[in-house]
């Protein structure tokens, strides 16, 4: 599955860009302090969803390596 078809993925992408409009308005003092969190909090989120979805396909074609190894193995002891 693309990780742009993910609706959590899609409304972590929405967050980043609202919060780089609103940060936009925000006055100097505001944008380089509090502004420069929110930028930072919401690019950390999308990495760390594609990070997660990286580790759970990793996972996922490993699990079923191993299921489809087990499943042959029991098709050898059974005939």
């Amino acid at each position: 599955m693309s990780n742009i078809a993910l609706p959590i993925y899609k409304s972590a992408l929405a967050l980043a860009v609202y919060m780089e409009q609103i940060v936009r308005g925000f006055e100097k003092y505001h944008k380089y302090t509090i502004g420069v969190d929110l930028r930072q909090k919401s690019k950390e989120l999308l990495y760390r969803l594609l990070q997660g979805d990286k580790h759970t396909n990793s996972f996922m074609r490993f699990f079923s390596k191993r299921v489809q190894a087990q499943h042959r193995q029991g098709n050898r002891l059974q005939n």
